[in-house]
């Protein structure tokens, strides 16, 4: 019966968003398998995982495939825990503008959520941790959203970049070290010399 209620409510779901360009935001679904890693600068790496990441869908306006014009499309999804760590099961999203019958490029990007609530947020982060998918051709139309067909496994590259000002602190010390130890050399042959 369970079942029965299950698959009625997505039918009036799929039924509603008809006649809509509309993606099924996941990278686990039929005939996509697409795990997202963390690729640790420091410690273990392993799958993404929980609230800490996040997946958001962006779309590419006009056929762009500048991925600095994509638009982001939903809210941003958190990872799932336990075995299904990697994947990300999000939901139905419209895509604004699109209709049925359209082919338009997707991508999924992904972060951490510490640094932002949304994607672009993250990437304006100090150093954001963030991770991108391969663009996707998806093809609207159907009586059922397919899923990301296409989407490849990535990573959210998790490596600190250090700020300017602790690299120009090395590069000044260095500096000095350098020249100090001629200075050095030069004290100790003036004292030969006396």
């Amino acid at each position: 019966m369970k079942w029965f209620i299950i698959l009625v409510l997505f039918l009036r779901q799929a039924i509603l968003v008809k006649g809509q360009a509309v993606v099924n935001f996941s990278n686990g679904a039929p005939f996509v398998d697409a795990p997202v890693t963390v690729q640790r600068w420091s410690g273990p790496s392993g799958l993404a995982q929980g609230p800490e990441y996040a997946a958001q869908l962006f779309y590419s306006p006009n056929g762009t495939l500048d991925p600095d014009l994509f638009l982001p499309a939903g809210s941003p999804v958190s990872f799932s825990t336990g075995l299904d760590a990697g994947y990300f099961f999000g939901r139905l999203i419209a895509i604004p503008t699109q209709v049925d019958g359209t082919v338009i490029t997707l991508q999924v990007r992904a972060f951490n959520t510490l640094q932002g609530n949304d994607y672009n947020t993250a990437k304006n982060s100090k150093s954001p941790i963030l991770g991108q998918s391969n663009f996707i051709q998806y093809h609207f139309g159907g009586a059922l959203p397919e899923g990301m067909k296409g989407l490849q496994s990535f990573s959210i590259i998790d490596a600190p970049i250090p700020e300017p000002s602790t690299l120009l602190s090395v590069v000044a010390a260095l500096t000095l070290f350098c020249l100090a130890k001629p200075a050095k050399d030069k004290l100790q042959t003036s004292k030969e010399m006396i």
